[in-house]
């Protein structure tokens, strides 16, 4: 469902793909963990979710295209991609000879792709995430046990988007702390998966 979401998906900043796009994947996704966790249709997103140990595709996405980009900073093809932009933009801003007493634009430097504007943040969010870990405690480290997928190709930056993950939950468990519900009182860290571990299958 979400194969090449690394590069479809790509945009800067807190930009994540157009709603248009994933809209659709929200809700496959939704109907399905539902189905599996056995939650009713009234059930909040937040908690079926955090109970599936599923984080929420935008961050998803963008934690993926984040550590796509990162990962593939340094492999030659990169290198030989953006030699190509390079002789494009060169050969597309070509001062010509001066037509009717105009003077050409000065080209400049070639526009940053979105691609790079991700690499530059993906070094941003490592520099963050290694200061924060180190001042985090022991206990903050224990908490930190939810990831955004099994294999990521940098935990680092892995443990940044579930951060963000963690926040968002937090907020909505503020927003229902008069709700009898114990998944709103439990802690984050809890993993209600593990409690599955080591059952028959059938």
């Amino acid at each position: 469902m979400m194969y090449g979401s690394q590069v479809w998906s790509a945009r800067s900043g807190d930009e994540i793909a157009s709603q248009r796009k994933l809209q659709p994947l929200v809700v496959v996704q939704n109907k399905y963990i539902r189905k599996v966790m056995g939650a009713y249709k009234r059930t909040p997103v937040a908690a079926v979710e955090r109970e599936a140990e599923v984080p929420p595709l935008d961050l998803h996405v963008k934690s993926q295209n984040t550590q796509w980009a990162e990962s593939t900073s340094t492999d030659k093809v990169t290198d030989d991609i953006n030699n190509a932009l390079e002789q494009v933009w060169r050969a597309a801003t070509r001062k010509n000879i001066l037509a009717r007493g105009r003077r050409p634009r000065p080209a400049g430097p070639r526009p940053k792709t979105k691609m790079d504007d991700i690499r530059k943040e993906s070094k941003a969010i490592k520099e963050k995430s290694i200061i924060r870990i180190g001042q985090a405690t022991g206990t903050q480290r224990n908490n930190a046990t939810r990831t955004m997928q099994k294999r990521s190709t940098s935990t680092i930056i892995d443990s940044h988007f579930a951060q963000i993950w963690q926040q968002r939950w937090i907020v909505e468990a503020e927003k229902r702390s008069n709700s009898r519900a114990r998944v709103w009182h439990t802690p984050w860290a809890l993993r209600p998966l593990t409690l599955y571990e080591g059952l028959p299958r059938h």
